[in-house]
C-alpha cells in the first residue's frame, strides 16, 4: 500500500512540475510578443511623427510658387520625391508653368492641420489641409483655395520622401 502512495505522489509532483513549467513558457512568450509589438508600436509612433514633419513642409513648398522663382521653388523634388514621383510631378507641371509664367501668378501655401496613417515603419500616408493664397500678376486679387492634400511619404535611406500625391 505504501508503495502506490509513493508512486501517486511522484506523479503528483510530476503532473504539477509539468503544469508551473507550461505556464512559465506560456508568459515567456506572452512577455516576448508585448514587448514585440510596444517596440513596433513606438517605431511606428516615431515614423508617423518624421513623416508629418516633411510632409506639412513638403505640402507647403507644392503650394507656393512664384513665376519669377519657379524653378527654384520646384527644385526640392530633387531630392524630397522618389524619382517616379519626380518623373510625374514634373510631367504635371510642364503644361502649368506656361499658365503660371504668363500671368505672372504667385502662390502661398499654409497647413492648416494634418492627420496620418502608418502603414509602416517605412510608409505613411499624411492628410493635410493646406490654403492657398493665389494671386494672378493680371489682377493682383487674391483668391484663397481650401486644398486637401494626401501624400504617401515613402522612408529611403533615413530620409522621408513623397512617393505620391492625391488632391481632394
Amino acid at each position: 500500500m505504501s508503495e502506490v502512495l509513493t508512486r501517486l505522489r511522484r506523479q503528483e509532483r510530476s503532473g504539477g512540475e509539468w503544469v508551473v513549467r507550461a505556464v512559465v513558457v506560456v508568459l515567456a512568450v506572452a512577455l516576448v510578443a508585448v514587448w514585440w509589438s510596444g517596440r513596433t508600436a513606438r517605431a511606428e509612433l516615431s515614423a508617423g511623427q518624421a513623416a508629418l514633419e516633411v510632409a506639412t513642409m513638403r505640402a507647403e513648398q507644392i503650394t507656393t510658387y512664384t513665376a519669377a522663382t519657379l524653378d527654384e521653388d520646384q527644385s526640392w523634388v530633387a531630392e524630397g520625391a522618389t524619382e517616379a514621383f519626380a518623373a510625374e510631378y514634373a510631367a504635371a507641371n510642364e503644361p502649368l508653368r506656361e499658365v503660371i509664367v504668363g500671368v505672372g501668378a504667385s502662390a502661398r501655401g499654409e497647413v492648416l492641420g494634418a492627420g496620418v496613417d502608418v502603414v509602416d515603419a517605412d510608409e505613411v500616408v499624411v492628410v493635410l489641409f493646406v490654403d492657398q493664397t493665389v494671386v494672378q500678376g493680371t489682377t493682383g486679387e487674391p483668391v484663397t483655395e481650401r486644398n486637401r492634400v494626401v501624400l504617401t511619404m515613402l522612408q529611403r535611406d533615413g530620409e522621408w520622401l513623397v512617393d505620391d500625391l492625391e488632391s481632394r
